[in-house]
């Protein structure tokens, strides 16, 4: 067949495609490469004589970056960490605190400590200096000062431990909250250490944000008649206004020490803080009683492994409460976001994988606690954690079976699909391609309203979970939300085909091309191509991070299908090798594909690739996105994780957080159906001799 074609426009939103069943071609693909070959369809497409045969035999060696992975060596966690991982994420602040305590104390890089005169509440998201008003400023030896390192007590326990040295004397700074009584007390503790074989003037000084007076083991500081801190120090004290400093001469090889102590509760005798370094066992008693009920995880990567005992606390120790603990408001970051209906899902989720039950439950409490009066959930960001909300609620019976909790809720959650049923029914105009789809609707931060298919999948999988909860149960009416879910599905699909048939097809690195995988209704093509630049130019990354892959964990497509090999494939090697927001430009990543590729570029853990190789059982490149998206997030010196790359976004971002702890769940104990998977991605790295991957503990299904 040979077509007749004019020079395409410079805008590419308005392509001339050729249609075929199923699926499109742009003719400006076409002149831009030697031709466009759909392997599946037999269709070849060339603007000049080329011969097809001739073409096959010269790509006949070429393989797509997913081919290629399944042939090598396992990605390894040290590799991806040297080169995968930009060591800037290391900057940034701490926040500890008790186990989702209003109480937040917040540690510095550089070993301010801030914090504020009240507990913060759980439905309120004020700025951070509003949060955190007042701060501790420390000042080592004369200011010629040098950061040395800062890690985690224990290598995982919430204790920043910070060293500066000046002049080889060392300045060693340690914080932790430890409970006391019904309340909590923050322990900054400073350690000067003079490891010379002569006596060396030492000093240390501490402004705080009020006049300071001396007390008879330091001093201590007061405001509207509130005791705010009380220092104890071996050292002399002197104290101009706000300021207290504390010199003196160390000899050789000794240590003087000061504890500074701020209380959460209005105390009226100093001599009630004490304890010093002894308390710092307490610290350590009470994570490991919050932790014990938890998924107990020991394998050869230490550092990985006390991640995944770090982050846990860093969604307890970032979240809030209410009611007197009755309920958790699961945070999407330590300092911003709050509890969003939709990024918090992900926390709950990966929580309750990893056997947080309690935390998992009250937080959907939580939520389920501000279900509309009409039947959705929002927080003011978006609707799609109602949605995500019944996903995440019917998982969590799933997991817990319990009963008498999911009867409790019943009645609201059958009103939450009940609204998803009836919103439906707006959208059901025979022939409209969104025939059937929730309304229009936005996913994150880009105010563009439109038909997404991962938004509606998000709708499906929280009607049809929940309905299947429901029904367990003995619901009445379950039957028939079952029943409209599955209408949902079908009429997903059908509109997914329908955009699908018009969109062009995308290329593939081993010289053919599949199908494309539109991420919204009425947008044939790349969401960057119809809205260039919009929502910080990052339009694009709704194609790839909140895409139709998320279909395959939502159950509408299927996961072994040809076309979600042919989605991922696009996805390797074209998408996770385009240029990064903040990181990663493309010529960077094609040329190191294997460690700066199995990742997106904007967010990485909103996309659900890693998932996506779980459910189709695709070990080596679930290991690599694994490994190599941890790596671009992972702050290593207090085991958080960043929202986005070059330390930019939310520090502790415990959205993502979530992610990880599900993966690495995955990595260790999957369900599949009736079938309990035992390590089925666990590195063949790990199962040398003498080595060990041990699990107990986990939550499952069963």
């Amino acid at each position: 067949l040979k077509v007749r074609y004019s020079i395409p426009r410079p805008w590419k939103y308005d392509r001339t495609v050729l249609r075929f069943p199923g699926f499109g071609v742009a003719v400006d693909d076409v002149l831009a490469n030697e031709c466009v070959y759909i392997r599946d369809a037999g269709v070849f497409i060339s603007k000049g004589n080329l011969d097809p045969a001739e073409y096959l035999r010269k790509i006949a060696d070429r393989n797509t970056v997913l081919e290629r992975i399944r042939e090598m060596p396992d990605q390894t966690f040290e590799q991806a960490m040297a080169k995968t991982r930009n060591p800037i994420q290391d900057n940034g602040p701490v926040m500890i605190s008790l186990a989702c305590d209003n109480n937040k104390f917040v540690i510095e890089q550089n070993g301010i400590v801030r914090f504020a005169a009240k507990p913060q509440k759980a439905d309120q998201v004020p700025s951070f200096a509003d949060q955190f008003p007042y701060a501790i400023v420390p000042e080592f030896g004369n200011g010629e000062v040098k950061r040395i390192e800062r890690h985690l007590d224990g290598g995982w326990l919430p204790v920043p431990v910070s060293t500066f040295s000046e002049s080889r004397i060392i300045y060693r700074e340690r914080s932790f909250v430890v409970p006391h009584g019904h309340d909590s007390l923050c322990v900054v503790e400073f350690v000067i250490e003079n490891p010379k074989t002569e006596a060396a003037d030492v000093s240390l000084g501490l402004t705080f944000p009020m006049d300071a007076e001396k007390s008879p083991k330091g001093a201590i500081i007061q405001h509207d008649g509130l005791m705010m801190a009380s220092i104890d120090s071996s050292l002399a004290a002197s104290i101009e206004k706000d300021k207290v400093t504390f010199k003196g001469t160390l000899p050789g090889g000794e240590k003087a020490s000061c504890f500074v102590y701020l209380p959460t509760w209005e105390v009226e005798d100093p001599s009630q803080l004490q304890g010093g370094e002894s308390l710092l066992a307490d610290v350590k008693a009470y994570w490991e009683r919050v932790m014990a009920p938890a998924m107990q995880i020991e394998i050869p990567e230490p550092l990985l492994g006390n991640a995944i005992r770090a982050s846990q606390i860093h969604c307890m120790m970032a979240a809030r409460n209410e009611a007197d603990g009755a309920r958790v408001a699961a945070w999407a970051g330590a300092d911003r976001y709050g509890a969003l209906e939709s990024e918090s899902h992900s926390i709950i989720r990966g929580m309750d994988l990893v056997g947080q039950e309690e935390f998992a439950r009250r937080s959907l409490d939580y939520f389920i606690h501000r279900y509309d009066p009409a039947g959705f959930l929002t927080t003011g960001y978006t609707l799609m954690g109602t949605g995500w909300n019944l996903w995440t609620l019917a998982e969590h019976y799933q997991l817990t079976h319990d009963d008498k909790w999911l009867k409790e809720h019943a009645a609201e959650i059958a009103r939450v699909c009940e609204w998803i049923t009836n919103q439906r029914r707006k959208t059901m105009t025979e022939g409209a391609p969104e025939y059937g789809l929730m309304p229009p609707g936005v996913m994150a931060d880009w105010g563009n309203f439109v038909y997404y298919f991962c938004l509606n999948g998000y709708y499906y999988a929280g009607l049809h979970q929940a309905a299947t909860a429901l029904r367990e149960i003995g619901y009445p009416g379950a039957d028939a939300f079952l029943k409209d879910a599955a209408a949902f599905k079908e009429d997903i699909l059908r509109a997914y085909r329908w955009t699908q048939s018009r969109s062009p097809v995308v290329p593939l690195q081993d010289g053919t091309w599949v199908s494309a995988y539109p991420s919204q209704v009425y947008c044939p093509g790349p969401s960057g191509n119809f809205f260039p630049g919009e929502d910080g130019n990052r339009s694009w990354a709704y194609d790839v991070e909140l895409g139709a892959h998320q279909l395959v964990p939502q159950g509408v497509l299927n996961p072994g299908s040809r076309e979600v090999a042919e989605m991922m494939d696009n996805m390797e090697d074209v998408q996770f090798l385009s240029d990064g927001w903040f990181d990663y430009p493309a010529e960077k990543n094609h040329a190191d594909w294997f460690d700066l590729g199995g990742f997106s570029k904007v967010q990485p853990y909103y996309c659900r690739n890693a998932e996506v190789y779980a459910l189709r059982d695709d070990v080596k490149p679930f290991i690599r996105s694994h490994f190599n998206t941890i790596a671009t997030l992972l702050n290593t010196e207090n085991l958080s994780l960043w929202e986005h790359f070059r330390n930019s976004g939310g520090w502790n971002k415990t959205h993502e957080t979530g992610y990880f702890l599900q993966q690495s769940r995955w990595m260790l104990v999957m369900e599949r159906g009736d079938q309990l998977w035992l390590a089925p991605f666990v590195t063949g790295n790990w199962l040398k001799d003498g080595m060990v991957v041990a699990v107990g503990n986990a939550p499952t299904t069963f």
